[in-house]
């Protein structure tokens, strides 16, 4: 990415991009976010997938996100982000993410957001021709379900 001023997508490679000192239009075929400011930055609490590609990817409201670039503030967002989504950050997330998918049978509200991480890898991280994960209910695991369990279901989704 060093060679490109201006990058357009969202989710880990909008972080890539913002990480790289990029400015970033959060978007992809989903949607768009928009423009990658200090403040949207803030007001999206550093999410940049799904949850803020509200506007729909038009050529017009891409040129107005285009009209919005500012330099100054790109680099701002950038090194805001890099100060607040460090390596140690990032792996707290993980660690509490798997945490919640090593519970069983944990239907807490906390437990919730797994269900989404499902939908997240069978929409964006299964290969071509593997079978769909088997998750009853959009749940992680099934109660009573061993740790081998779910790593022999996500070798379906990541083959090799």
């Amino acid at each position: 990415m060093p060679n490109y001023d201006l990058v357009f997508c969202s989710g880990l490679t909008a972080r890539e991009a913002l990480s790289c000192r990029r400015a970033v239009i959060c978007c992809d075929d989903r949607g768009l976010g928009g423009m990658i400011s200090v403040h949207r930055l803030k007001d999206w609490n550093n999410n940049l997938g799904l949850k803020v590609l509200t506007q729909a990817l038009t050529v017009e409201n891409l040129i107005r996100e285009i009209g919005r670039y500012d330099a100054i503030d790109a680099m701002k967002a950038a090194e805001g982000f890099a100060a607040e989504c460090s390596m140690s950050d990032c792996a707290q997330r993980y660690e509490a993410i798997y945490g919640l998918a090593m519970a069983e049978g944990d239907t807490s509200p906390e437990a919730a957001p797994a269900a989404a991480v499902v939908e997240f890898i069978e929409a964006f991280c299964r290969k071509p021709g593997t079978p769909r994960l088997d998750a009853p209910a959009r749940g992680v695991r099934k109660a009573g379900a061993s740790k081998q369990s779910l790593v022999e279901r996500l070798r379906t989704i990541f083959p090799g």
